[in-house]
């Protein structure tokens, strides 16, 4: 099974060969991955253009309209929400109620786009 995954990911281009280590993964930046302080959203949080760029990058639409799937994490108690949200307005990410109850308080919070 081992030598299975090995041989897809030596094809896919992310498999780095090095005799003298065991194969790695090589790093990739996350395509949507970044920090807000608790005050710095009202109901929905703008998704910064080099987060955009990235996304986009991936094949993951950040245009008014499209949906995200997407994972909020409140980093003062570790709750966090994984589902899908609208982009709406300037590029934001649009905060249901339930959601920003849970982000209440928080101080820092983290977003990660998943997929489109």
């Amino acid at each position: 099974m081992i030598a299975h995954i090995l041989y897809y990911f030596s094809h896919q281009g992310d498999l780095v060969l090095d005799p003298t280590r065991p194969p790695r993964l090589k790093a990739k930046p996350m395509a949507g991955r970044w920090e807000v302080a608790e005050d710095g959203y009202e109901g929905q949080i703008v998704i910064p253009k080099e987060k955009r760029e990235l996304a986009a990058g991936d094949g993951i639409g950040t245009e008014n309209k499209d949906q995200v799937a997407v994972q909020i994490t409140n980093l003062t108690t570790g709750e966090s929400f994984i589902g899908r949200l609208a982009i709406i307005g300037n590029r934001q990410l649009y905060l249901p109620v339930e959601i920003q109850e849970m982000l209440k308080g928080s101080g820092r919070i983290r977003v990660q786009i998943l997929g489109g």
